[in-house]
Parts: C-alpha cells; sequence; structure tokens
C-alpha cells in the first residue's frame, strides 16, 4: 500500500511540475509579427522560472515603449521608438516592412502552438507540487518502528 501511495505522489508532484510553468503569448505574437526574427522568452527575460523575472534591455526597451506582457505598443510612436532602440538594432531584429499597427484588442492573442514569449509561472501549482513532494520523501524515509 505504501508503495501506491509513493508513486501515486512522485506521479503527481511530476505532473504538477510539467504544468507549472505556461507562456502568454501576447507579447511574442506582437513581437514576432513587427519584427523579421523570431523570438522567445530570453529575448526580454533573463530567467523564466520565477514571477518576478529580471528584464534584459529588449524586455525593458519593450516595458518603456509601452509593450507588455500581453500585447505590443498601442501607438505608431511607440513602435517607431522601439525600432530605433539600441537593444534591438543590437540583436539583429529587423522590422518586417509589410507590417501595420494592428487594431487594438482587449484579450491576449493565444497561439495554439504553446510557444512564445512573454513568460509567467503559475502560483497555484508551485505549492501543490511542493507539498505534493515533501509527502512522497516523508514515505520515502519513514522507517517502520520495531
Amino acid at each position: 500500500m505504501k508503495k501506491i501511495i509513493l508513486t501515486a505522489a512522485m506521479l503527481g508532484a511530476v505532473a504538477m511540475s510539467a504544468t507549472s510553468a505556461s507562456a502568454n503569448t501576447g507579447a511574442a505574437t506582437a513581437f514576432d509579427a513587427h519584427y523579421l526574427n523570431n523570438s522567445n522568452c530570453a529575448t526580454c527575460h533573463t530567467s523564466t522560472f520565477t514571477p518576478a523575472t529580471t528584464l534584459t534591455a529588449i524586455g525593458t526597451a519593450w516595458k518603456v515603449n509601452g509593450g507588455t506582457k500581453d500585447a505590443g505598443p498601442t501607438t505608431q510612436a511607440q513602435w517607431d521608438t522601439l525600432d530605433g532602440d539600441a537593444a534591438i538594432t543590437t540583436a539583429g531584429f529587423t522590422k518586417d516592412p509589410s507590417w501595420t499597427l494592428p487594431a487594438a484588442t482587449t484579450t491576449p492573442v493565444e497561439t495554439s502552438d504553446g510557444g512564445g514569449g512573454g513568460c509567467i509561472t503559475s502560483s497555484v501549482t508551485t505549492p501543490l507540487m511542493m507539498v505534493l513532494a515533501m509527502l512522497s520523501l516523508g514515505f520515502f524515509v519513514r522507517r517502520k518502528k520495531s
């Protein structure tokens, strides 16, 4: 019985850890639609494993010019300033000449492939994963009393 509980707890911990990180692709979709190069989480974030990540120079430029985790800048002037930012040009990102300012939207654009940036970590599954891991460890190291 203990082996079944231990196995279930271990599988639960593994399953929870697989779902603890999720990507909000609104920012990446906006970025990739504007620039010819593809981005990833590391384009704007130095780490994707903590809720409050430190931004790279490109992430800082994105935020300063009106970009959010859900969408890009909302005005043409903000996009133009972003295009001239040294971090963007140094990284080799070039504007797509056919790009036009998209209409305002109130919901983030999601893709079905699950890829992209604007990465966030779920604050709900992390504590659950920790509890399951501690339970698993408790069953593993527990010894029978004589």
